[in-house]
């Protein structure tokens, strides 16, 4: 008996000290005993654009939202999400109840430019760097551009190769297509007209260089839906 009463006191004192030191328990939807809905998983907005998101099953329970980066898109206090910048970002809701704990869903948001016929841009190319330009038309049709390459670099191993090209459907990868022009120490400007994917510039200058771009739609009735940069390392 004594032993028995040994134990027992043990396992008080076990439940007692876990219950005092324990932290406040964050329950699941399933556990708190409700379940809400959000109709809006992922939601793609252009910059400036808005959309309420559309929330049920959620009767008596508070909402909290919240933007991971506020500077791509934002959100009201209600819910309403409204795009800012080009980007990608996360929407937090937190639904809570009294005495249930809270439970946080998430809405990816990709925030989109609006159309557009004109874009310029000044980058730093590394040295044996390939910049590449992807142009995508509104409409989804082959869009004809011209894009302006400009640097006012001084040196005299100055060398920028211009090609374009499309994107193998099975592979992902650039295919080349043709050898659009160069720069170098003698031209520092070229001006050039494409409908392929993909434009890119290869440094091989033995240092980086600054050059401005600019691409514009050859036929103004046509707009791009936006133009994505990356680089990868000359492997040749």
């Amino acid at each position: 008996m004594k032993i028995h009463r040994k134990v027992i006191a043990v396992l008080l004192l076990a439940v007692l000290f876990f219950g005092l030191v324990s932290p406040a328990t964050t329950y699941t939807a399933e556990a708190a005993g409700y379940y809400p809905r959000i109709k809006e998983k992922n939601l793609t907005l252009q910059v400036g654009k808005s959309k309420k998101l559309t929330i049920t099953n959620a009767d008596g329970l508070k909402k909290k939202f919240k933007s991971k980066d506020k500077t791509i898109a934002k959100v009201s206090k209600t819910g309403k999400i409204t795009g800012v910048k080009k980007g990608e970002t996360d929407i937090v809701i937190t639904f809570s109840a009294p005495k249930k704990g809270s439970y946080d869903a998430e809405v990816h948001v990709k925030v989109e430019p609006k159309p557009f016929t004109s874009l310029t841009k000044t980058v730093t190319i590394e040295n044996l760097t390939q910049y590449r330009i992807w142009v995508k038309s509104a409409d989804k049709k082959k869009l004809p551009y011209n894009i302006v390459i400009s640097t006012e670099s001084e040196s005299e191993n100055l060398n920028l190769e211009i090609y374009d090209g499309n994107v193998n459907k099975k592979s992902g990868g650039v295919v080349f297509v043709g050898d659009l022009a160069q720069i170098d120490s003698s031209q520092k400007e070229v001006e050039i007209t494409s409908s392929k994917e993909v434009v890119w510039i290869n440094n091989r200058s033995g240092a980086p260089v600054e050059v401005t771009i600019t691409i514009s739609t050859a036929d103004a009735k046509r707009k791009m839906k936006d133009v994505d940069f990356d680089e990868a390392k000359l492997t040749h």
